[in-house]
């Protein structure tokens, strides 16, 4: 299921499309995703149950201008690296000045700041990490620093990512 969230969201950045999230906080079961032409202004949720997908939200809505506080993330600063402070550095780099209002939380209010050199994405060693910034090569160069790091959980993300650039003329 983690795999076709992280798919669902890039796929729907690679398509420009506007995606409205019904997000009811009983399961990523229950989350539907859908295409349509209203724009979200605005994303509060609750991670507590699904953290891992928190950082690739967290890119999207960056990307789709979409500002968030997500709440529940307290758990991603003890995975493969303090994920919470991987992604205020890390989407920095990429004009995003993210913060952390309290213990367990994340958000973003809109807050840019300059790009000042070419964008390179640490990784951390953390497979979620390369595949959560794979969506920024839509609008502007990047590198990702030790991409073959998804083989922990998708070693094909890569080859997957290519053929949906492909079939949509993106990337």
């Amino acid at each position: 299921m983690i795999k076709l969230c992280n798919l669902v969201l890039i796929i729907s950045s690679i398509m420009l499309i506007n995606v409205q999230i019904y997000a009811q906080n009983v399961g990523i079961g229950a989350n539907t995703f859908t295409p349509n032409n209203n724009n979200v202004d605005k994303f509060d949720f609750d991670f507590v149950d699904q953290p891992d997908l928190a950082q690739t939200f967290a890119v999207t809505c960056c990307l789709k201008n979409v500002q968030f506080h997500f709440k529940g993330v307290q758990s991603l600063k003890i995975k493969e690296t303090d994920r919470v402070a991987a992604l205020i550095h890390e989407l920095a780099k990429a004009g995003y000045i993210l913060h952390e209002p309290a213990e367990g939380e994340l958000a973003w209010k809109g807050q840019r700041c300059d790009i000042t050199a070419p964008i390179s994405i640490a990784t951390y060693e953390d497979h979620r990490m390369a595949m959560a910034f794979a969506p920024i090569a839509l609008l502007q160069p990047i590198n990702i620093e030790n991409p073959q790091v998804v083989s922990k959980s998708y070693p094909g993300f890569w080859n997957d990512i290519d053929s949906i650039s492909k079939k949509t003329g993106s990337l």
